[in-house]
């Protein structure tokens, strides 16, 4: 993999971390509607990260959505329940607005 590719994933997945603590504090002051909207953006940020490992990126949510599930679930890489708890946070994301 191209040194700028691995760059790139790491830095989308430290994002992912960092994001993923931020809905755990929201979560822990009250705050439901946005620690969900940070919960689904460490999903998408980490879904970008496993993207950028196959040069694969899209500039829509729907997109990266189709593409992981493409390259990563129905591959077998990704186990078809755990890829559900990225679906399930856009949902309550969309639903939380």
């Amino acid at each position: 993999m191209k040194k700028g590719l691995i760059a790139l994933a790491k830095y989308r997945l430290s994002r992912s971390r960092e994001t993923f603590n931020n809905g755990l504090k929201l979560l822990n002051g009250g705050s439901l509607n946005s620690a969900t909207n940070r919960f689904y953006y460490a999903a998408f940020y980490a879904a970008r990260s496993l993207l950028a490992t196959q040069e694969l990126d899209s500039s829509k949510h729907s997109g990266v959505i189709s593409l992981f599930t493409k390259h990563f679930v129905k591959t077998g890489i990704i186990e078809p329940d755990k890829a559900k708890i990225f679906n399930k946070t856009l949902i309550m994301r969309i639903l939380h607005k």
